[in-house]
């Protein structure tokens, strides 16, 4: 066995790494996103209403009413809703799990495209390795950018996911018919 067999079988593991863990961390992310969407709809307008309803009564009551206690009663509510809402963040949280998800999408295509096409193509192999290190760069700048965490329960919905043939093409209708005019 020649040195480039060998260098072509270590690069096709290492593409395989990256297509297995970024089918995986993608799906994870994606399922925090759908996560935080549904946080964001719990939470989103029932704490703006009340907040805006507590501000308006203190305004109101500030105007109209002697009841000082009432008025920063209502005043503190509105500010710890807004706060919490703050914090939680549901709706920033959605977004950036989700365009890392994408990303992480972009990247597992990226090396799927370099197993099934570039590798077997007669590209000389300083050139596959120079592209395999594009492709580990990209994963490692991935990793460090937020959000860093998947729920573990996401990742395994992600698992079961995958498992479950939802990122398989083979049992899909237009895949059936672009095999068939192959």
């Amino acid at each position: 066995m020649g040195s480039g067999t060998d260098l072509r079988a270590g690069l096709r593991d290492l593409a395989m790494r990256i297509y297995v863990d970024a089918s995986y961390t993608s799906r994870g992310h994606l399922e925090e996103a759908k996560r935080w969407m549904r946080w964001s709809r719990v939470l989103g307008l029932p704490l703006a209403a009340v907040s805006a309803l507590a501000a308006s009564g203190a305004a109101l009551s500030a105007i109209f009413g002697q009841v000082v206690w009432l008025t920063a009663g209502l005043a503190l509510l509105s500010a710890v809703l807004t706060g919490v809402r703050g914090f939680v963040r549901p709706e920033e949280l959605a977004t950036a799990h989700a365009v890392k998800g994408n990303r992480y999408i972009g990247l597992r295509n990226e090396a799927l495209f370099f197993l099934k096409a570039e590798l077997r193509s007669a590209t000389p192999d300083s050139e596959l390795l120079v592209r395999l290190r594009t492709l580990l760069k990209g994963y490692n700048d991935l990793t460090v950018v937020a959000p860093h965490v998947i729920e573990e329960k996401q990742y395994a919905a992600a698992k079961r996911g995958i498992e479950g043939g939802e990122a398989s093409y083979r049992d899909d209708p237009l895949w059936r018919e672009l095999e068939q005019d192959a």
